[in-house]
């Protein structure tokens, strides 16, 4: 018996967003401190550290301000072309 199967489902990868905590930003998208000097932390939702995301893209500090995907998963090998 031979079983030849083929699935070329997540050869592009996939990125996971998750909700979490994060610090607060104000209307400038800068981070919110309290008194000492720390940033405030707020609860955010998945929606929000994509759009975090998108926003600071290409800055070295994006997971200091809440965004960056929580997991990346990818498929390996050769997928057969149909």
């Amino acid at each position: 018996m031979r079983l030849n199967d083929f699935s070329p489902t997540n050869f592009g990868g996939t990125f996971t967003f998750s909700g979490g905590f994060a610090p607060l930003l104000n209307g400038n998208n800068e981070i919110v401190q309290d008194n000492s000097g720390n940033p405030v932390l707020i609860s955010i939702t998945s929606l929000e550290r994509y759009r975090r995301t998108l926003l600071f893209q290409g800055r070295a500090d994006l997971r200091a301000l809440g965004g960056g995907a929580t997991q990346f998963s990818i498929a390996g090998g050769i997928p057969k072309p149909e």
